[in-house]
Formats: C-alpha cells, sequence, structure tokens
C-alpha cells in the first residue's frame, strides 16, 4: 500500500478507536475476552477456562482467586454497554481488586505487621494503570488494526465470525468511489513534487473525505443509526458526517446497553 494510504488508514483506525473508546461502542466480545486474557496474562495472572460453562478462574499467588463468566467479563459494573471496552476495564479493574488486597496508606501506619500479599494503594493502582494500558494497547495495536470494521458490535448484538481481511477500506479508496480516487491522484503528484504546503492541505481533506465515506458505510452495515433523523439518503448522510464527525452517530449508550 501508498505511504499515503498508509498514513490515511492510521487516521481511520484512530477514529475507529475512539467510537469505542469516547463514543462507547460495543465491540466483537470474542476480541474483547481475548484482549482481558491477555492483559492478565501480562499481569502474571494464571487462568482456568471453563469453556462448556463459559466460566473463567483468574488465581496468584497466595491462593487469591476470582471468578467470571464470559458475560460478567463483557458487561462490567452494568454502568456502560455490554462488550464495550469501558465495561471490560471494568471488569479488570474488580479482578485486580480481588487479587491484589490492598491496605489505605493511613491505615498502614497502624498495622504492625502487613500480611506480604497486601500492598499500598498506590502500588495498587500502578498495576491497574499497566493491566488497562496492555488492555487498550492490545485491543488497537493487535486486533483493531488486524479486523478494522469487524472489530465492532452490529446493532443486533449477534457477534459474527470475522472474517481474515477485512476490505471496507480497501474498497473506499480503489473501487467505490471515483472523486475520492481523483483526489487521491492529486495528492499522490503533490507527494512527488514534494509541493509540503499543498500536500499537507490536500491531505488532511482527503483524510476527511475518506473517514465520511467510511463512516457511513460501516453505519450502514453495522446498522448504527444517526444522531439526526433527518439524514436519509447518502449524500445527506455524507455531508452530515463531514461537519459532524463521530457525532454523526448517536451514541454507543443509546445504542447498546448493559446486560441485566
Amino acid at each position: 500500500m501508498y505511504p499515503l494510504a498508509n498514513e490515511i488508514q492510521r487516521y481511520v483506525l484512530k477514529s475507529l478507536y475512539e467510537l469505542g473508546v469516547d463514543r462507547k461502542y460495543s465491540m466483537h466480545p470474542g476480541i474483547l475476552l481475548d484482549c482481558m486474557f491477555a492483559a492478565c496474562e501480562k499481569q502474571g495472572i494464571s487462568m482456568m477456562f471453563w469453556k462448556e460453562r463459559q466460566k473463567v478462574l483468574f488465581y496468584r499467588s497466595g491462593k487469591r482467586k476470582a471468578e467470571r463468566t464470559h458475560q460478567q467479563l463483557l458487561n462490567g459494573q452494568g454502568k456502560h454497554p455490554w462488550s464495550s471496552l469501558a465495561s471490560a476495564a471494568e471488569s479488570l479493574e474488580s479482578i485486580l481488586d480481588e487479587l491484589y488486597p490492598g491496605v489505605d496508606e493511613h491505615q498502614a501506619k497502624f498495622i504492625r505487621k502487613i500480611p506480604e500479599e497486601t500492598m499500598t494503594n498506590e502500588e495498587y493502582l500502578t498495576i491497574v494503570d499497566k493491566t488497562e494500558r496492555y488492555f487498550y494497547s492490545q485491543f488497537y495495536q493487535e486486533y483493531l488494526a488486524r479486523y478494522q470494521e469487524h472489530a465492532l458490535l452490529p446493532v443486533s448484538g449477534e457477534a459474527p465470525i470475522i472474517p481474515q481481511n477485512p476490505k471496507l477500506f480497501e474498497d473506499i479508496i480503489t473501487r467505490k468511489h471515483s472523486e475520492l480516487m481523483d483526489e487521491y491522484k492529486r495528492v499522490q503528484r503533490l507527494i512527488r513534487k514534494c509541493d509540503d504546503k499543498s500536500l499537507e492541505s490536500a491531505a488532511v481533506k482527503l483524510r476527511q473525505q475518506i473517514w465520511a465515506h467510511y463512516l457511513v458505510e460501516l453505519a450502514e452495515m453495522k446498522g448504527y443509526p444517526f444522531a439526526s433523523k433527518e439524514v436519509v439518503t447518502s449524500e445527506n448522510k455524507y455531508n452530515f458526517v463531514l461537519k459532524q464527525d463521530k457525532a454523526a452517530l448517536m451514541q454507543g449508550c443509546e445504542i447498546f446497553g448493559p446486560l441485566h
């Protein structure tokens, strides 16, 4: 892929990631579970899986254990949409809370002997931060980059089998939209001429155009509703997204809900 296409694709991936983090869209549950397990393993937490019961036992030294079903892991504390990044992060923190007992700094002054496993709040928060950072980086760098549009859950809530090769981005820049290809070729010519000022302006415009087309087609593919009911035609949707960016779609919490 041409370097310009790589740059635009990184922009699209970042925007998809923001749909999950900022707009709280639900993600493919299989992907989120894999990311949670990888983050726990990175922290040195052992796991035992009961596939038939869809249940996981998390444990570490000192015989401290935490047990969760897959649904519990994906639902978190029930504050955010099911199978969202926010709900998964809540589940990770609740597991760490059970596996790493803490002692308040003020209380620690009055305890003669703190159990070996006990740690201060600061130490505990450091572990939580490291684990969550790894979880988010795994999702973004390993899974979203690989599966792109297939990493997001459709409105139906049914998790499809993930195809190996995402096609939406490539379709948009190479086959479906001739006006984008004309602009794409123009920017490539600017690159060859090394007209940096013109290139910067053209590249920004091109990123915005491609992302607008991408989000419109993603919404149609997944069934995501637009924030305005007046947006009906494809052209209206495109112009609306071009102006509103991700805010053109409804918030994830308005589309997906927690399990009760």
